[in-house]
């Protein structure tokens, strides 16, 4: 303590300020920290949301072409307009979920997505050659759909949207990309 007695009154002041802020500064560097994690979680997250958005789009679609194509084939012209409306808007949505994939580097979803559109387009093709039963459309568009859902699954696995930290913000994520787009299909 002799030392602290022969220092003028500035170093004093001095080592305690460098005291403080070296006390102050690795409580801050851990809540830095956490808050950058905490952001790079939000923001994978948001990433995940454009193409769930576009999965949802593309379900609805997708079910909408399933009954029309069951009009037109068990011989029912008039919807034969609106169901190739619904085609060119499950063929944008494919466009759209392609470019997406793609931007956030999810190439699993992109190739499951690629998939599911080369089904999508032999399909299309039987509906329009009228070269398939009602019933055997009905069982693809069905495939397709749910198929459709396990690229929803994936694309939430992928952003982190299924396994978010947060509890209340966990059980509206899993609402949102697991039990409505199922429910969707049961109704």
């Amino acid at each position: 303590m002799n030392v602290l007695r022969h220092l003028k009154l500035w170093h004093k002041f001095s080592a305690l300020g460098v005291l403080a802020v070296t006390m102050a500064a690795v409580p801050l560097y851990q809540v830095v920290q956490r808050e950058t994690a905490e952001l790079a979680t939000a923001r994978a997250e948001d990433d995940g949301l454009d193409p769930v958005r576009t999965l949802s789009q593309l379900q609805r679609h997708l079910q909408a072409h399933r009954g029309l194509s069951g009009m037109v084939l068990n011989g029912n012209p008039t919807a034969d307009a609106e169901r190739k409306s619904r085609r060119t808007q499950v063929d944008a949505q494919f466009t759209q979920l392609a470019k997406q994939l793609s931007e956030l580097g999810f190439r699993k979803a992109a190739e499951d997505a690629q998939a599911l559109k080369a089904s999508w387009e032999r399909l299309v093709a039987r509906v329009e050659a009228r070269d398939v039963s009602a019933s055997d459309s009905f069982a693809a568009h069905t495939e397709m759909v749910e198929r459709e859902i396990q690229l929803v699954d994936l694309v939430a696995d992928l952003s982190g949207l299924s396994l978010d930290p947060e509890a209340e913000t966990y059980h509206l994520m899993m609402a949102v990309v697991d039990h409505l787009p199922r429910a969707a299909e049961q109704l």
